[in-house]
């Protein structure tokens, strides 16, 4: 089986339309989503209705998109959101439909396949904590027995594309689309679990587009902007 596997979009309309002009050409079985629509850039609105047209889409909830949720329903305040993730987090109960929101509520957190064989854990952040965990590329391997329960292990959150194994366990990130963070550039992956091979593929976009949002709406956060020119 092929699995295309995309993950931390971040509000990159912009990374997220390079990647769908593009899905013609590729072959694959099945198409997923590792979460994180929110948080950083801007439009979130627009990302919600693109992976609504993708057929079949695998989509989780990351951690930006429960704390998107929080704040719509008023579980939590947006001022210390707004002021570590950036303006898109502002006035979310009036810029987005209820059912759009309820709908990202509803979204797994993780997901398991099963095919040629091998058991595929698929999280948005690690087995043992699919929400929030983080595992690097050069990091130890926290409870690897958890890994081991797998054949493969899916996961994004870092932005840090990987490849790399515990035991005879492949664990991969595709890395992000919308907000990489590795100075490697925006990226999706495809994973043949058969051939148990990845292919890490970069898109092209313009970055000044998201630079001239970061200067009219966070001016104040320069990080918007060094993170995505680690690459350049």
């Amino acid at each position: 089986m092929k699995l295309l596997v995309f993950s931390d979009i971040h509000g990159n309309i912009y990374a997220l339309e390079k990647l769908l002009e593009r899905l013609e050409t590729f072959s694959y079985d099945k198409i997923i989503f590792l979460g994180d629509i929110f948080g950083y850039y801007y439009h979130q609105k627009e990302t919600i209705a693109r992976l609504k047209e993708i057929p079949d889409l695998i989509w989780l909830k990351g951690n930006h998109d429960s704390y998107a949720v929080d704040i719509y329903f008023g579980r939590c305040k947006e001022e210390k959101y707004v002021a570590r993730f950036g303006s898109s987090y502002q006035n979310l109960s009036s810029n987005f439909l209820e059912k759009d929101i309820k709908h990202i509520e509803t979204m797994p957190t993780s997901v398991i396949l099963n095919s040629d064989g091998e058991k595929i854990g698929i999280f948005h952040g690690t087995p043992y904590n699919p929400v929030e965990g983080r595992q690097y590329p050069n990091a130890s391997i926290d409870f690897p027995e958890v890994y081991e329960d797998y054949n493969i292990v899916i996961l994004g959150h870092t932005h840090w594309r990987m490849l790399r194994y515990v035991g005879d366990t492949m664990i991969i990130n595709p890395g992000s689309l919308g907000q990489p963070r590795d100075g490697k550039g925006f990226c999706f992956a495809i994973v043949d679990t058969l051939l148990r091979k990845v292919e890490f593929i970069e898109v092209e976009i313009n970055r000044f587009l998201l630079y001239e949002e970061i200067e009219r709406k966070d001016p104040s956060m320069k990080n918007l902007k060094d993170i995505l020119e680690r690459s350049i």
